[in-house]
């Protein structure tokens, strides 16, 4: 197994890469959009039928080094999104004290009259 770059960035804390068919299928989304790279790459293999193998060659390996990007780049959205998720997740939490407090205080000061 590869060890990418981004799996030695993860904490303890990062959520776990999704399963295999989830990234299938987000890979397959991407490649159904006509502006993504592996729908151009695939219209640079197709113009380059009767290319060299050596350019074949330097097509796939620049088509892998974008692959291996975009994954890079759904690994650290997914990351950042759990980040932002937690943080929401405060924020709901604090907001339901003030309002349990506010709630108090209303209650209070309603059997003080």
């Amino acid at each position: 197994r590869v060890t990418r770059p981004m799996e030695t960035a993860r904490g303890p804390s990062a959520p776990p890469p999704p399963p295999p068919r989830q990234l299938r299928e987000s890979s397959l989304s991407l490649s159904q959009q006509s502006s993504s790279p592996l729908h151009s790459s695939h219209q640079a293999l197709d113009s380059h039928r009767a290319a060299s193998p050596f350019d074949l060659e330097q097509e796939l390996r620049s088509t892998k080094r974008r692959l291996v990007e975009a994954l890079s780049n759904c690994e650290a959205l997914q990351m950042t999104e759990a980040v932002i998720r937690d943080q929401l997740a405060e924020l709901e939490q604090k907001l339901v004290e003030r309002d349990d407090a506010q709630q108090a205080a209303a209650t209070a000061a309603a059997e003080a009259e």
